[in-house]
């Protein structure tokens, strides 16, 4: 939440982090109609399927 207060970057992994991020955007509505917040999550949610997957 510090990017409300005007942090612009910060020591972050983005790969790890990236859901929390898209979610703190979506929320100061910096994502208008949320639309990277659901292509991230529905990327994220068929990396996760097809690692699962059995080969």
């Amino acid at each position: 939440m510090a990017m409300k207060f005007g942090a612009t970057t910060s020591m972050t992994d983005p790969i790890q982090l990236g859901s929390t991020i898209r979610a703190t955007n979506l929320l100061m509505g910096r994502d208008p109609n949320s639309m990277r917040h659901l292509k991230y999550s529905r990327a994220t949610e068929k990396l996760h399927e097809a690692e699962a997957a059995p080969k």
